[in-house]
């Protein structure tokens, strides 16, 4: 099984063949268990992240339910016990996972091979996190947090791409990521480096 949580929420039988996830509240269910793969969560901080202030009646009810549709979708890959549930699947087959144990390994590799590693966990974005569905509590947090570990490794690539690479191959891109993001301070030291090795020292300045 694979699970994918960077762009729509999508999620993959062992052969590759897409499965039915159901509703956006089924979704965001899945978000949530497959965030954490292994790690039981209790139904008030699921209930949290699901709906957030606009509680159901009865939303452990809803919750269950839940649960239940999408474990026969998953091949039973869902447990729960007094409260709390999980979904049992590998850290590697949940997208989000990956890029980030990538982009840790990629901090103990060698300049080169650590830049070719950040740029396969880049490849896994295909969207902003958890996209077409609404969350709520931890689960706003984490899409910051991933948010913000995107840029930082596409910062450390800029960088590198600059001084260790041709930087007027990477110039246009980083210029976008500048434009996209103009308080990221090491994207602008990326585009002034580049500026400066291409002879452009005035526009650098």
């Amino acid at each position: 099984m694979r699970i994918q949580l960077l762009g729509s929420v999508r999620a993959f039988s062992a052969a590759g063949v897409p499965l039915k996830l159901g509703g956006p509240k089924q979704r965001a269910l899945l978000c949530v268990l497959a965030s954490s793969p292994g790690r039981p969560i209790s139904a008030d901080t699921l209930a949290d992240a699901i709906w957030g202030e606009q509680l159901p009646s009865q939303p452990r009810r809803s919750i269950a339910t839940y649960a239940s549709n999408l474990n026969r979708v998953l091949d039973h890959a869902l447990a729960s016990e007094a409260g709390e549930y999980r979904i049992d699947v590998a850290r590697s087959a949940v997208d989000t996972c990956v890029f980030v144990d990538a982009v840790k390994a990629a901090e103990q590799m060698p300049d080169n091979e650590g830049v070719a590693a950040r740029r396969a966990a880049l490849d896994l974005w295909a969207g902003p996190p958890f996209h077409g569905v609404e969350t709520h509590g931890i689960m706003t947090a984490e899409a910051v947090r991933l948010e913000e570990l995107r840029l930082s490794v596409l910062e450390h690539v800029a960088l590198s791409d600059v001084t260790l690479d041709d930087p007027a191959h990477h110039l246009p891109e980083i210029a976008r990521l500048v434009s996209d993001h103009p308080t990221r301070e090491r994207l602008r030291e990326a585009h002034m480096i580049g500026l400066y090795r291409t002879g452009r020292q005035t526009e650098a300045l």
